[in-house]
């Protein structure tokens, strides 16, 4: 986000795949409605990719 960016020091952060996971949230809720259940498939979890972006928030004080 450009608040990560914008504050001192820089926060170091995640990127999710947004667009994944509301891609894999919707296939999970159109299988409940096609199931008429409350309940999640077995395989209704997935773990997906994620990136770590470093910055100078991660590490210890600058030595002054």
């Amino acid at each position: 986000t450009a608040l990560a960016t914008t504050v001192w020091p820089p926060l170091t952060t995640i990127r999710q795949p947004v667009s994944d996971m509301s891609r894999q949230a919707v296939s999970i809720l159109i299988d409940l409605i096609r199931r008429r259940s409350d309940e999640p498939s077995p395989g209704a979890r997935e773990l997906l990719d994620f990136t770590l972006i470093q910055r100078q928030s991660d590490g210890p004080p600058p030595v002054v």
